[in-house]
């Protein structure tokens, strides 16, 4: 009896022990659980915050743009005007500087796409401001620099033809340069409101 016993009170003991550890594991595993979906959640928002931020980056990104390009647009018309002179480069660090601090929010696409903006948007600035006013033979080798520049910066724009040199449809067709490399950031944004990436 007291064997019988003994065991009788061995198997309790391990059943309670039993118990005891499955009511512990459970009680972990609950724990582990409520932890995850808490992290999950955090994720989750943490998304959610970054797809708006990333949105609103490229929306906010493209006003300052045009901004910026209506300002320079505005400053070839008046270029002895020092205190548009300083505006317009206002605009252009305005501009640089809110690349540069929504960069986070936006994917490495993204930022390389805006970093060709800025950079071929001011190679054709340049173009506009330095080259527009010389001697024909000259501009002739200057534009077709420019269209090896194109070439070599692999954009999607057609040479610059500017049929006999008329400095006007130059002007006008490196215009328009720039305003194709500010359709660029509307497609960021386009795709971005969509929900799609780079």
């Amino acid at each position: 009896m007291d064997i019988i016993q003994g065991v009788v009170k061995d198997i309790l003991l391990l059943l309670i022990g039993a118990l005891i550890s499955g009511v512990g594991v459970f009680y972990f595993q609950k724990r582990i659980e409520v932890n995850n979906q808490r992290l999950l959640d955090q994720e989750s928002t943490k998304f959610a915050r970054n797809y708006q931020k990333r949105v609103e980056a490229l929306e906010l990104l493209y006003k300052e743009y045009v901004v910026f390009v209506n300002g320079f647009f505005e400053l070839l018309k008046n270029e002895d005007n020092e205190d548009l002179q300083k505006e317009v480069a206002s605009k252009f660090s305005n501009f640089r500087e809110l690349r540069n601090t929504n960069a986070i929010y936006l994917s490495q696409g993204e930022n390389a796409i805006l970093f060709d903006v800025l950079s071929n948007s001011t190679f054709f600035m340049l173009c506009l401001v330095v080259f527009i006013d010389m001697p024909k033979e000259p501009l002739r080798q200057v534009v077709s620099a420019i269209n090896q520049s194109i070439k070599e910066m692999k954009l999607d724009i057609l040479p610059i033809k500017a049929s006999n040199l008329n400095k006007e449809l130059l002007r006008d067709e490196l215009r328009q340069c720039v305003v194709k490399e500010g359709e660029k950031i509307i497609e960021l944004y386009r795709l971005a409101s969509e929900g799609k990436d780079d």
